[in-house]
């Protein structure tokens, strides 16, 4: 089994949910034959990249609805929600254009990394994030903010609940304290949901980080890494059908050679990048 030290919160979460489900995905590398993008998931990375390209034009609305228009039409694929999803996006900004006046940009989709602490071994396993936007308020908060698209039957309070965003919220924590400057002070996460009823809906929830939280992170990460590296990879049953769908890998569990998945290999990721460097030896320190 190839050595792993390097993880995103992603991966974390995938072996939390099921670790058979990691093992397939990251350890044998294969994921189901899509003919298309999943519709949620294409839309939903559409939206990010959007409101990623929009925050970052600047102050001028009429460069911020460009900029988000045009990275959402470069990204989605297909034309079945592309309207929908210009007419999200065009009521999101008359709703929260204020959110130049009331914070400071500080980046979106940057790459954070940060080696976790109170580590047994020479070398701690380092996680990478790429949080969807950094901003900083007025009194010096700084806050990482999560876009998420949610579906028009989802109950906000119930997806607020069973979302585990405290891992990303908490990882970020430790990620973004290079950014801090003197005086900063990383506040949480502000889950920012934009609701696919008939006209789009939003709402913001605002998730305060706690020191005590964080220690427990950390150790909840070293122990679900221990368990990554040292192979221990069990089904989890209760995790075969969540959202009202089955997992994909549920057949490979099963043994079955057919069924109604085709399976394919996975393109790797820059986690992976990162780990076949150190594989081989190339990394830099």
């Amino acid at each position: 089994m190839q050595a792993h030290n390097t993880f995103n919160i992603s991966r974390l979460l995938c072996y939390l949910e099921c670790p058979k489900k990691a093992f397939w995905r990251y350890i044998e590398n294969i994921e189901p034959v899509r003919d298309e993008p999943p519709k949620a998931i294409n839309f939903g990375s559409a939206i990010h990249e959007g409101l990623a390209a929009g925050y970052m034009a600047g102050f001028n609305n009429d460069q911020v609805l460009t900029a988000t228009l045009d990275a959402f039409h470069d990204h989605y694929v297909g034309d079945e929600q592309r309207d929908y999803g210009v007419a999200m996006l065009e009521k999101y900004w008359e709703k929260f254009s204020g959110d130049f006046d009331e914070w400071e940009i500080v980046g979106a989709e940057l790459g954070f990394e940060g080696q976790l602490p109170h580590w047994d071994t020479d070398v701690p396993p380092t996680i990478l994030g790429r949080p969807d936007l950094i901003i900083r308020t007025e009194d010096n908060r700084v806050f990482n903010v999560q876009h998420k698209t949610v579906g028009h039957s989802v109950g906000l309070d119930t997806y607020v609940e069973a979302y585990d965003l405290h891992w990303h919220e908490l990882s970020y924590a430790m990620l973004v304290q290079p950014l801090l400057r003197e005086g900063d002070v990383f506040a949480g996460s502000i889950l920012n949901l934009l609701r696919k009823t008939k006209v789009p809906s939003y709402a913001r929830f605002y998730l305060p980080i706690h020191d005590h939280l964080v220690n427990e992170f950390y150790e909840d990460a070293a122990e679900v890494i221990y368990r990554w590296q040292t192979g221990k990879f069990v089904k989890n049953p209760g995790s075969c059908r969540k959202w009202n769908s089955l997992c994909p890998y549920y057949q490979k569990c099963l043994g079955q050679a057919f069924g109604q998945w085709e399976y394919t290999s996975r393109e790797p990721d820059y986690v992976d990048e990162r780990n076949n460097r150190e594989v081989e030896g190339t990394e830099t320190t």
